[in-house]
């Protein structure tokens, strides 16, 4: 895969059959979003599960995320096996190999509860985990572990205890501070409400202290050091803020942000332009969806999803064309069928091109792009579009291919350096799980 630095002379690559503009699995300046900058892919009125994709899950698949090659992917759940291999709760797949297992991957034999979130470091190739276990390959690590480039556990990052419940969210801010999110109520036997930054070595930064009262299932960290938080909670340091708020880089309350009550936020995605999207339960008049402006969070009323979804969205990744990708438990958007996966436009309106059929089955609760276009769900569905073999994890693609058979040379001209800058600050990381998730 090539990349090419803004204002560098264009060039090739090859890349299957399909004519894209091809941009590598990416985060937006840290911010939680995979960009895929689609081309030809776009204007497909039918997107199909890959028949060629092969990989199957035993249990749900809660968390994907990307590894720093932008080759394969990590995904984290509830499952024991992956393609019938013992693979406990962790595996990493090769998207060139149709979904492969990785074998260099091999967990120890990895987390002895469920993985609801990820994040891998770029610039060592570790990777954090967040969940409901209690010990990775035998030793002790409640809620929060980091692993090596093989998955296997790395010691130097010790939390001590950990967290005394569930961690939902993991995001890394900086270089080496870990933001968690998550049902706890102490880290390391330090009273910590729902969210705490650990240092490098895995200790508790005693200097952050938001004080959240309750569930926080989402974070999301801007490029100025601020953190985003979602949830289900009513007040972040003692100051009204209905499951949306977002923190000053030392964990204090921004007052400038101050956006309208929500329904319970499941996910959280920061546009280019520093707006904020959320998404959640539709809820009293409120959509499933909002767009929200940088500055003071009010609700962006150019952001016009119609009656939008009607259920709840888990799961969000952004396209670099504005479209979005959601994923969840709806069965319509803004009145037409689009069964728990669908695509908006950037004004919030329904993306009538992107038509997946019957859709998946059952819950869907993560999203990632790649680079040629084509899109990874993982959820608790068993089927997509009706197609067998498609069971918790499933790539859609076009359907017809796009232009003539074999490979074909695509122009490459999209900027890489903020790709480059998150990989390096490790701030790679996907959707995590909520609560009720299985």
């Amino acid at each position: 895969m090539q990349h090419i630095c803004r204002g560098a002379r264009r060039s090739s690559i090859r890349f299957s059959t399909r004519q894209v503009r091809a941009v590598p699995w990416r985060l937006l300046g840290g911010m939680g979003l995979w960009l895929g900058l689609v081309g030809a892919v776009q204007a497909q009125a039918n997107w199909v599960p890959d028949p060629s994709f092969t990989a199957t899950v035993g249990n749900n698949v809660l968390a994907i995320a990307p590894w720093v090659d932008g080759e394969r992917v990590v995904i984290g759940g509830a499952f024991t096996t992956v393609s019938g291999v013992p693979h406990s709760r962790l595996a990493r797949l090769n998207l060139n190999a149709n979904g492969a297992l990785d074998a260099s991957c091999a967990p120890a034999p990895g987390p002895n509860g469920v993985v609801y979130a990820l994040a891998v470091r770029g610039w060592d190739s570790k990777m954090l985990i967040g969940g409901g276990f209690s010990q990775v390959d035998g030793v002790a690590r409640s809620g929060i572990a980091r692993l090596h480039d093989d998955c296997t556990l790395d010691g130097t990052f010790d939390p001590g205890t950990g967290t005394n419940s569930v961690v939902w969210a993991v995001r890394m801010q900086g270089l080496n501070q870990v933001l968690i999110g998550g049902d706890f109520t102490e880290v390391d036997g330090v009273a910590r409400n729902h969210i705490a930054r650990l240092n490098a070595d895995g200790s508790l930064d005693g200097t952050f202290n938001p004080d959240v009262d309750g569930v926080v299932n989402s974070l999301a960290v801007q490029a100025d050091g601020k953190i985003l938080i979602g949830g289900s909670f009513n007040l972040v340091g003692g100051v009204v803020r209905r499951n949306i708020a977002r923190l000053n880089a030392d964990g204090t309350l921004d007052a400038t942000f101050a956006p309208a009550s929500a329904s319970a936020v499941s996910s959280i995605a920061l546009l280019p332009g520093g707006e904020v999207l959320r998404a959640g339960f539709p809820f009293g008049g409120v959509d499933a969806v909002v767009r929200l402006n940088a500055a003071d969070g009010a609700s962006d009323p150019a952001f016009v999803p119609g009656t939008g979804p009607n259920g709840a969205v888990r799961a969000m990744a952004l396209q670099a064309d504005g479209k979005i990708l959601i994923g969840g438990d709806f069965t319509e958007v803004d009145g037409v069928a689009r069964n728990r996966i669908a695509r908006l436009n950037a004004d919030g309106s329904l993306d009538g091109t992107f038509d997946p059929g019957t859709g998946a089955d059952d819950l869907v609760y993560a999203l990632a792009l790649h680079s040629d276009g084509t899109v990874l769900l993982g959820g608790r569905f068993t089927q997509v579009n009706g197609q067998p073999g498609t069971a918790r994890l499933a790539r859609l693609v076009p359907s017809p291919a796009i232009g003539p058979g074999g490979p074909q040379a695509i122009p490459v001209d999209a900027p890489w350096a903020l790709a480059l800058l998150s990989a390096l600050l490790g701030v790679a990381g996907w959707r995590r799980a909520r609560r009720d998730h299985y």
